[in-house]
């Protein structure tokens, strides 16, 4: 996973059953799921730049733009404890905060693995092994099982 550049973002999910998607699912729920990544990039990228405030407010006498960067930093944190509750209640995982990378766990002839969606693409696009780097994406046409799908 990417790691989360803000230092105060320290999110503690109990554990629950790992949820199993098929590439169809996974698909499906796009449409949501496309709304929350959304809002996680956002929320992600103004907790980066507060925390640049708040950095360059310490060098200067402005203690009250520092106060009011603290609190609008804390808000967008709690915004998104609330998004990545909703992803893990969806069942997916966040890998990479700043582009919206998530994962669902899944399983392909017979062996557990990641399917991969990033903000932007049309659909699932990606899949890797759990035990790989998930950065060692693969196409999912190489999918194991999946059948060639036709070229147009």
């Amino acid at each position: 996973m990417k790691r989360c550049e803000l230092d105060i973002l320290d999110v503690t999910i109990p554990g629950r059953p790992m949820r199993s998607f098929t590439l169809a699912q996974a698909n499906r729920s796009l449409v949501l799921l496309r709304r929350v990544v959304e809002d996680v990039v956002d929320a992600y990228q103004r907790a980066v730049e507060l925390q640049q405030v708040i950095e360059c407010a310490r060098l200067g006498p402005d203690y009250g733009q520092r106060r009011q960067a603290d609190t609008r930093l804390t808000e967008t944190v709690e915004e998104l404890q609330g998004y990545l509750w909703e992803l893990d209640e969806m069942g997916v995982e966040l890998r990479d905060w700043q582009a919206g990378r998530v994962e669902f766990p899944a399983r392909a002839a017979g062996r557990h693995i990641r399917l991969s969606w990033q903000l932007g693409d049309p659909e699932v696009l990606y899949w890797h092994e759990i035990d790989s780097d998930c950065e060692e994406l693969r196409h999912i046409d190489t999918l194991p099982g999946r059948r060639p799908q036709p070229v147009n």
